[in-house]
């Protein structure tokens, strides 16, 4: 073979490597396109479906329905919740025998109460506020108690038990 040949067949494959390569890359472009065009077309077709806007964030703010305090060794000493039926509740604290606790508890009936309750869970002191408000207090055993009432066009009442569980309307 001549030198002149060799060079002719060489430059034939080069050309020829070159044209693998273009049509090649011919056809990725091609399926790329389609692809894009393909996606463009379904989401026009099938829109996503429409999420509520979320709320506006106010920087340093925590959301929630419910939160718990734990100490250090992940014992829950109190918390704070929307109930489902709207009542808010904040507790403090907690009836494990050894601490006592305070409720604060607002309905959406316009009720608001405060309980100081015992170690054991009893309820010693309430203040309930509302319509009528009331404030009762309670011995650790439940029989020794006083309770302080309003009622709506007429004069309150003072309400006393003693150890024996006598109930005595005061004076």
């Amino acid at each position: 073979m001549t030198p002149e040949l060799q060079s002719v067949l060489d430059r034939l494959e080069e050309v020829e490597r070159h044209n693998r390569r273009l049509r090649g890359l011919t056809v990725f472009a091609l399926l790329l396109s389609l692809a894009v065009l393909g996606f463009g077309l379904g989401t026009r077709v099938f829109p996503a479906p429409a999420s509520s806007a979320p709320a506006p964030r106010t920087p340093g703010v925590v959301e929630g329905t419910r939160f718990l305090l734990r100490d250090e060794h992940g014992v829950v000493r109190g918390g704070m919740e929307v109930e489902p039926g709207g009542a808010v509740k904040l507790a403090l604290g907690n009836q494990d025998g050894h601490m006592g606790a305070v409720v604060l508890l607002a309905q959406p009936t316009g009720l608001v109460q405060i309980q100081l309750r015992s170690p054991t869970g009893i309820v010693r002191a309430a203040l309930n506020g509302g319509i009528e408000p009331s404030l009762a207090l309670t011995s650790d055993d439940g029989i020794s108690s006083a309770a302080l009432l309003t009622k709506t066009g007429a004069a309150g009442q003072l309400f006393l038990s003693d150890r024996s569980g006598t109930l005595r309307r005061g004076p």
